[in-house]
């Protein structure tokens, strides 16, 4: 009781005019990997976490998720520095496609994986400054220069606040008489 040979034509005639529109209703390529790394993640499984999602990050770099978890999993595996490295490098693709919140993501993970990192909050003020949030990257700068004085970082901190007078001065109209 099967298909006749003339059924078979119209399944293919269908599938021929649902071809063009295939890649549409194909799930997006990086999510197999991406899936697997966070099940790897989950189960404290790091070094296949660390290579499920750096496969997702070379499919598909844009995807914030798998730069996330990377890092995370490095962590895990005690390796911050790459961790931290990896982040910066992709905070700064993603903030040179103008994706500053992304990027902004990507550094205030670096910084809560490594806090000893204070210079990242100077890349933060200057993607805040980026997205006109001005006065949330000058009270980000003051921050770092306050905590910078506080661990006896005078000269940095004193490089910070005349970095601050610039955009200062910058904002300013000039005064026409």
């Amino acid at each position: 009781p099967g298909w006749a040979p003339s059924a078979w034509g119209h399944v293919f005639a269908r599938l021929a005019r649902l071809l063009p529109t295939w890649g549409d209703m194909q799930p997006h390529l990086v999510e197999l990997p991406l899936v697997r790394a966070h099940r790897h993640l989950a189960h404290a499984r790091y070094p296949q976490a660390v290579g499920a999602f750096r496969a997702a990050v070379g499919l598909d770099p844009t995807v914030l998720g798998a730069h996330l978890g990377l890092a995370e999993s490095l962590a895990a595996l005690g390796r911050r520095n790459e961790a931290v490295d990896g982040l910066v490098l992709a905070a700064e693709g993603f903030g040179a496609r103008d994706e500053h919140e992304d990027a902004m993501s990507l550094l205030g993970k670096a910084l809560a994986i490594d806090p000893s990192r204070m210079e990242l909050d100077v890349d933060l003020a200057m993607m805040e400054e980026a997205m006109g949030r001005h006065e949330a990257a000058v009270t980000r700068v003051e921050g770092l220069a306050d905590r910078y004085m506080d661990v006896g970082r005078t000269e940095e901190a004193a490089e910070l606040l005349r970095f601050l007078m610039s955009w200062e001065d910058t904002d300013e109209e000039p005064v026409v008489a």
